[in-house]
């Protein structure tokens, strides 16, 4: 048996592995994306990814290809291995089966049905497996940040983009189609909707702009579409009534009042039974300001363009609920990401 990994040699396998788990974007939810690497030393064996729900995991994927494992080799994986049976059989079994000695992962799984159950497992069975907090742990979290909030709390995890000018307003008085950033900040929304399980958006937006909620710049599934109203039914002549037999299209009804408050929660809580887990809203002022009403949102994305609005409805962020995560430029405009408080 080999001697335990150095911790830099854990912090790098296991960017790699994160790195390798961002194949399984838009495909393997409401599972986690995991990457796999199986290594001596420095030296990279195998590789494997969750390709796709219901498939094999991560750590399948790479034991597969080899056909023979050195008493030396490491499986250096970004979630804890499952020790439950779903749609494939638990990956604590075939690593035990495999003759692979030293498991490192990157995080604890929190879904109750592991919970420190593979690590356990593997140890009972002879393996030398630990969970690794290092540099790859945080991008790990994050990568797995809307698993995370369904399995701990039942709830999906919900992504605000908002769209202002300089001077903070959303939306024109004369509300028409209008885009205020450029290029480069709209495609960046739309690998979110590749990302996320489904785009949410208010009736006010369905009515003012029609929207398609799909994804066209670029490559990536088009995501579920819900739409919250305080009435139900989409307007026979939009394009996502007119195309909701070909996307799951849900409706979230609700009175936009405190009151309501748990009866729209518990309309989100069932779409997770759906697969929904992750949820980007692109929002009018009226259901952004309903969302930090209630307290809802996770993540936010403020895109923000260098002009200037003079007159429209503002976008009346709770700034003080939430913590710059990054900034960056994207064209001409500027792209801020703020956590809420306490992620």
């Amino acid at each position: 048996m080999a001697e335990y990994p150095s911790k830099q040699l854990c912090d790098e396998m296991l960017a790699r592995a994160a790195r390798l788990s961002l194949n399984g974007t838009g495909t393997t939810s409401p599972n986690p994306r995991v990457g796999a690497v199986v290594a001596v030393g420095s030296t990279i064996l195998s590789e494997g990814w969750h390709e796709r729900y219901g498939e094999q995991h991560a750590e399948v994927h790479a034991l597969n290809q080899l056909h023979s494992i050195p008493a030396e080799a490491v499986l250096y994986v970004t979630l804890e291995p499952c020790n439950h049976s779903g749609k494939q059989p638990p990956c604590t079994h075939r690593i035990v089966q495999s003759g692979i000695q030293t498991v490192v992962a990157g995080m604890a799984d929190p879904n109750p049905t592991v919970r420190g159950g593979g690590i356990d497992f593997l140890l009972t069975h002879g393996v030398r497996a630990f969970i690794h907090h290092g540099a790859a742990t945080d991008t790990i979290t994050r990568i797995n940040r809307a698993y995370i909030k369904t399995v701990t709390t039942g709830m999906p995890y919900i992504v605000v983009k908002i769209a202002q000018s300089s001077n903070g307003i959303m939306a024109p008085l004369e509300r028409s189609p209008i885009s205020i950033t450029g290029v480069e900040a709209q495609t960046e929304v739309h690998r979110l909707r590749a990302e996320f399980d489904a785009v949410m958006v208010g009736m006010g937006t369905v009515i003012a702009d029609n929207p398609r909620l799909n994804v066209r710049y670029v490559q990536g599934r088009d995501p579920a579409r819900i739409v919250v109203s305080s009435v139900q039914g989409l307007p026979s002549d939009s394009y996502l009534y007119q195309t909701r037999s070909v996307y799951p299209t849900y409706e979230v009804i609700t009175t936009f009042t405190t009151a309501d408050r748990s009866h729209f929660i518990d309309q989100l809580k069932a779409l997770t039974l759906n697969g929904i887990t992750g949820i980007l809203c692109e929002p009018g002022p009226g259901l952004a300001a309903w969302l930090f009403a209630l307290d809802l949102v996770d993540e936010l994305h403020l895109h923000t363009a260098p002009v200037r609005i003079e007159s429209g409805r503002s976008s009346n962020i709770p700034f003080d609920r939430f913590t710059r995560y990054s900034s960056q430029q994207a064209g001409a405009d500027t792209i801020e990401i703020l956590l809420r408080n306490g992620h």
